[in-house]
């Protein structure tokens, strides 16, 4: 069916194998990548991302919920399928029934997952998590050793892996990140003492794989990186390529007097003789409202987007562009010529992260996957 949308997140293939492939280089060669995917691969669309990171040979996964991964698995995406968010007991049976992964903090959840195993006829398999100092969910590293030994007595469940997460990894000061990496190993240093080795042990964000790369283990948790934007402080360069622009078009522009008002609540007022472009996105589409001091590219000139961002609309500013002609091309988040808005700068605007700049593009917005086959 043809696609209506007037908006497009057009996403480059080739550069998410090239930001995979430069992780890759951070790495030890047996050290394998776990590729973040949650959100909707932070608004790239997880299961063409996923196909993608696949065929460059990641076989791990990470998603926030059991709905996203059930998805991921419904797209045909095999290798295995982490949830990192805590799940409620009631859909302990999802686990073994689709093959995924949970991340296990209570023995609440493992008991509930041990009886999920025993009646899907395979274990439900878990990674443990470490509470060192995040605060949101896990054993803390004193009930660790009791817990495993808990888990691994119950009949139904594996465990597969061990990980805790770093609070503060994309900060200057890593005193913090590294005492928790520290403490992660001490956990792992007394299950030897047992004799128990998990299999699989990760502690780094995509910040921690590039500012504490002494905790890199068996495995490391890459997500923001792969989309090909920073994490806050870097201890060293990465040369990652930018993934996505956002693109819509000029769909109306109009000639407006001296002392007319533009958008709800009368909040700008034309000063002279003014042309205004009408651009079909709004803060439905995820470009929010509260938005400071807002342009956008038309013909490579950054324009300001004038009066306020309705819901699925907003107005800019052509003085800076007196050529400008309905059907032109608008880039929100992208290059165009000479010009180029970034990602970044766009979460500055909002007062944000670049995370969240990424997934506030709804499913109205359209994704394009261009530079090689889309997988989708």
């Amino acid at each position: 069916m043809q696609d209506f949308r007037l908006a497009r997140v057009e996403i480059d293939i080739s550069a998410i194998r090239e930001n995979y492939r430069a992780v890759k280089r951070l790495l030890k060669p047996e050290c394998r990548i776990i590729a973040v995917v949650k959100a909707d691969a932070y608004g790239m669309g997880a299961g063409p991302v996923a196909r993608v990171l696949a065929s460059e040979g990641c076989s791990h996964f990470a998603v926030a919920t059991v709905a996203e991964a059930v998805e991921l698995r419904s797209q045909g995406v095999g290798g295995e399928i982490l949830v990192l968010g805590s799940i409620p007991e009631r859909q302990a049976a999802e686990i073994p029934r689709w093959n995924l992964c949970a991340t296990c903090g209570d023995l609440a959840l493992a008991t509930t997952l041990a009886q999920a195993g025993l009646q899907a006829g395979r274990p439900a398999r878990l990674h443990v998590k470490v509470d060192t100092g995040l605060g949101r969910i896990g054993f803390a590293p004193g009930e660790i050793l009791s817990a495993v030994k808990a888990i691994r007595s119950m009949e139904g469940t594996e465990i597969s892996g061990i990980y805790t997460h770093f609070a503060t990894a994309d900060e200057p000061n890593l005193d913090y990140a590294r005492w928790q990496g520290e403490r992660f190993l001490d956990v792992l240093r007394a299950l030897e003492e047992e004799g128990i080795r998990i299999p699989l042990r990760h502690a780094c964000n995509s910040a921690g794989i590039l500012n504490c790369p002494e905790f890199h283990l068996d495995a490391v948790r890459c997500g923001i990186f792969l989309y090909g934007l920073p994490s806050g402080y870097a201890a060293r360069p990465i040369g990652l390529a930018p993934v996505f622009e956002v693109k819509s078009e000029l769909v109306a522009v109009r000639e407006l007097p001296a002392r007319h008002p533009v958008g709800y609540g009368l909040r700008y007022v034309t000063r002279g003789a003014t042309r205004i472009g009408v651009i079909p996105v709004g803060f439905n589409d995820g470009f929010l409202r509260g938005t400071r001091n807002p342009e956008i590219l038309i013909r490579g000139v950054r324009v300001p987007v004038v009066g306020s961002i309705c819901m699925d609309q907003m107005m800019v500013d052509l003085a800076g562009v007196p050529g400008a002609r309905k059907g032109d091309e608008a880039v929100l988040i992208g290059r165009q010529g000479g010009e180029e808005i970034t990602a970044l700068e766009y979460a500055g605007r909002i007062d944000s992260i670049p995370a969240q700049a990424m997934t506030l593009f709804s499913r109205r917005v359209a994704r394009v996957y261009k530079g090689g086959e889309d997988h989708a």
